[in-house]
């Protein structure tokens, strides 16, 4: 997919940048529950990062337009 992209000169960039991204969006949760589990009881915190979770995909599809999710 990079190859199909990305200019030749910039596929490192591109493949950085889809790591970077991919290796956020799995220790952002996992820092987040560690908060909660801290802060808060721990049958409450994976509760509150499942319908964080939920509502920030829901805000992100319904942010779309109807056109783009086909």
């Amino acid at each position: 997919m990079a190859r199909r992209l990305a200019d030749p000169r910039h596929r490192a960039d591109l493949l950085s940048t889809y790591f970077l991204f991919a290796y956020t969006g799995t220790i952002v949760p996992t820092l987040a529950l560690g908060l909660l589990d801290q802060t808060m009881n721990q049958d409450v915190a994976p509760l509150i990062l499942a319908v964080a979770v939920v509502a920030t995909t829901l805000a992100g599809a319904l942010s779309r337009p109807i056109n783009a999710i086909a």
